[in-house]
């Protein structure tokens, strides 16, 4: 097998989203970390790495059982390429070899491609062959989130109705009003909870008045800091966002191009 190298299980990332089964198999984690004690190494996991983390697109089970088993290290193949190229991969992972998918396992699979921005774009036959299930299987899950809800309002007849009043442009419902203040109550109450836990801190320090003074002032320092970055992180999600629809846009456009140049050709 082309590129399998020996890594560090705590170097690899299994909490970035890249795991597509609806839940662990705590049996065949059990069944794995047995193997490993009696017979030594199970094949080797997939994990895709961008220069800076390797994620793991293949092999949740067996890093488990590694763990389990207080390995320190696995064989891993490494592919070069991205978190978004380890999720695709894992879309269609174990449907031919491995711990065979179960019905809701294939099923979250289509539902986080029919969930992207670009690859919610593409025909069910794509998405199908892009998770490695069935035309039929895509279209049933599409058929359901497009169905209309099944309990529609009956409307009595012979009743007459009552002349709508005029209302202005945008009334907030009674959950708005109140949910909009419960949420800054929240927030204050989370941001009061951190200045008390600070404060039992420094004052729990065995330090001098000036060393817990300045440990006060660090940690005030510190909280701005995240504060700043989380905004900033904010933003860059916004922005990244704003792009993939842009990108898918374009992208339903071009193609509409292309088909019609096939009906002029």
């Amino acid at each position: 097998m082309k590129n399998v190298e020996t890594l560090e299980i705590k170097k690899i990332r299994t909490d970035a989203g890249t795991q597509s089964r609806a839940e662990i198999n705590e049996q065949a984690v059990q069944e794995y970390f047995e193997t490993i004690e009696d017979e030594g190494d199970l094949p080797p996991v997939v994990v895709f790495f961008d220069g800076l983390a390797y994620y793991l697109a293949d092999g949740f089970h067996r890093v488990m059982a590694y763990q389990r088993a207080t390995r320190e290290y696995i064989e891993a193949q490494v592919k070069g390429g991205t978190l978004r190229d380890a999720i695709k991969y894992s879309l269609s992972a174990n449907a031919e070899h491995g711990l065979r998918r179960t019905h809701e396992d294939k099923r979250k699979a289509v539902l986080t491609a029919l969930d992207d921005l670009e690859w919610g774009e593409l025909s069910a036959r794509e998405i199908a062959r892009m998770c490695k299930v069935s035309h039929t299987f895509v279209s049933n899950i599409i058929k359901e989130r497009t169905q209309p809800p099944k309990d529609k309002p009956v409307k009595l007849k012979n009743v007459v109705e009552a002349p709508l009043e005029e209302k202005p442009d945008y009334v907030e419902t009674p959950s708005q009003v109140a949910t909009l203040p419960a949420d800054d109550m929240v927030q204050e109450v989370v941001a009061e909870n951190e200045q008390l836990k600070d404060r039992l801190a420094v004052a729990a320090m065995d330090a001098t008045e000036e060393e817990k003074q300045l440990a006060k002032e660090t940690i005030d320092e510190l909280r701005t800091i995240v504060k700043n970055l989380n905004v900033e992180l904010e933003a860059v999600k916004k922005s990244r966002d704003q792009y993939q629809r842009e990108n898918a846009e374009l992208k339903k456009q071009v193609k509409m191009y292309q088909n019609q140049l096939k009906k002029l050709s």
